[in-house]
């Protein structure tokens, strides 16, 4: 599950607080703390991670600062490098997160089909990693399948990024999936440098939607949250894992 810095921030909150203490303050403080940690480069499963071993070990309510202090000495805990920035606004959808697609379903009763809608939310991506762009790369592509395959793979990928950022690089498999389909170019799809070959129609695309933004003033909506506190969150997870068992 792709995870906003909003979600994670809210896990925190009802992981710490009870509900009559979750203020306003208190909510932009735990937000601006989590900016950091993930300008730290830490991902959100190495968070949740290092958040339920600490919930486990400090049972009482700990302010967000104690819980960053205590992450900036457990970097060596880091299974993988994020590439993204907590306060930049990505226009590649493999980056944000949306409501799902509507729904239709037929009411037999009435004989109608209704159309199921969520509202609607704009957010990004708190992490996204070398293995998230392998994946991306994987599902476009195929072609790798050893161990071996993975690691050059993943070496590659690696290089990459020392001249694009992440989204760019998106933009580039895309492009490059496109041709490869439609023009039936033949590629070694176990190296992924020939997906250079299309930067400059990859510049293009984004180019544009970064124009598109900046006319339509798009901008991050976050999704609408109902807190719960500590006390009743510890008791639906409880309740979630007996009905699971």
């Amino acid at each position: 599950m792709n995870l906003s810095i909003y979600d994670l921030t809210e896990q925190y909150l009802n992981s710490f607080y009870e509900i009559e203490e979750i203020t306003k303050e208190v909510k932009v403080e735990c937000l601006q703390m989590m900016k950091k940690i993930l300008l730290d480069k830490w991902t959100d499963k190495d968070i949740i991670r290092e958040m339920n071993y600490f919930l486990q070990t400090n049972k009482n309510k700990i302010p967000m600062p104690s819980f960053y202090r205590w992450l900036s000495n457990r970097k060596n805990n880091q299974t993988e490098i994020n590439l993204l920035h907590p306060e930049h606004y990505y226009a590649h959808s493999e980056l944000q997160i949306r409501p799902p697609k509507p729904k239709r379903t037929i009411d037999y009763n009435e004989g109608v089909v209704k159309k199921q809608t969520s509202d609607y939310y704009l957010e990004m991506r708190s992490s996204y990693t070398v293995h998230d762009l392998m994946k991306y790369y994987l599902k476009l592509f195929g072609g790798i399948t050893s161990i071996k395959e993975h690691r050059q793979l993943k070496g590659a990928f690696e290089y990459l990024l020392r001249f694009y950022n992440v989204e760019m690089l998106l933009f580039m498999m895309d492009v490059a999936s496109i041709e490869v389909k439609e023009k039936k170019v033949k590629i070694n799809g176990k190296e992924p440098f020939f997906i250079e070959e299309y930067k400059n129609e990859a510049i293009e695309i984004l180019t544009e939607k970064q124009n598109e933004m900046l006319i339509g003033g798009c901008k991050v909506v976050p999704r609408k949250r109902k807190l719960l506190g500590r006390s009743r969150y510890i008791l639906s997870n409880e309740k979630k894992e007996y009905m699971d068992s």
